[in-house]
């Protein structure tokens, strides 16, 4: 339609109720949650978790 909402949130569940697509951010970086198998907050965890490696904090 051309148009776009997006929307911000740290609640998994709150983004798989409204989303077309979701995107995690983490340090100033966008990374697709890419459809495939196993559920999205698996893949969410996978992404949050590779930002982190090595993180200090």
């Amino acid at each position: 339609s051309g148009s776009a909402t997006l929307m911000a949130t740290s609640d998994t569940e709150e983004a798989l109720e409204v989303a077309d697509r979701i995107l995690v951010m983490r340090n100033h970086s966008l990374h697709m949650a890419e459809d495939g198998h196993g559920s999205l907050t698996d893949r969410i965890d996978k992404v949050e978790g590779e930002e982190t490696a090595g993180d200090p904090r």
